[in-house]
């Protein structure tokens, strides 16, 4: 009976993260694998956490926590750093926050988006950047923010 209610819920727990990628599209992870995010099968995944959009109007990033800080630590942190940006989202389930790009294009009004969110256990966490030169990718990189999550 315990063995059956275990499978279950891994069986819900795998069908929630399914719906979560969109069909056709290809997940990308950083070096561990632990971190993981979904792009668009056209971009190009550099099998490092890194991927480019065709043309190079917008790239992501997915990261591992290499500092050893908790999610508890990292979410007060986090809400400190980036209060004057955007929140999208400050849940105790992920923060989504727009900030100042790191590369700032001359040609275009750049959007960066910083994605972090905690493993299973509450201690870890993966952080992930967005980058969008091209405004007219914004709803493609909403639905690649929503997959960001941790193994």
């Amino acid at each position: 009976m315990k063995q059956s209610i275990i499978l279950g819920v891994l069986l819900l727990a795998t069908f929630a993260y399914a719906q979560k990628i969109p069909k056709g599209w290809q997940v990308i992870a950083d070096r561990t694998s632990m971190c993981q995010m979904a792009v668009p099968a056209d971009w190009t995944d550099s099998g490092i956490g890194t991927a480019m959009a065709p043309g190079g109007k917008a790239r992501v990033g997915i990261h591992p926590n290499l500092r050893n800080d908790t999610w508890s630590h990292e979410q007060k942190t986090q809400k400190e750093g980036y209060a004057r940006f955007k929140a999208f989202d400050q849940s105790d389930k992920r923060l989504w926050y727009s900030t100042e790009p790191v590369h700032k294009p001359t040609h275009a009004k750049p959007v960066h988006w910083r994605i972090t969110v905690p493993d299973v256990d509450g201690i870890g966490f993966c952080g992930a950047a967005i980058d969008i030169e091209d405004a007219s990718l914004l709803p493609v990189a909403r639905k690649i923010a929503e997959t960001v999550h941790v193994k």
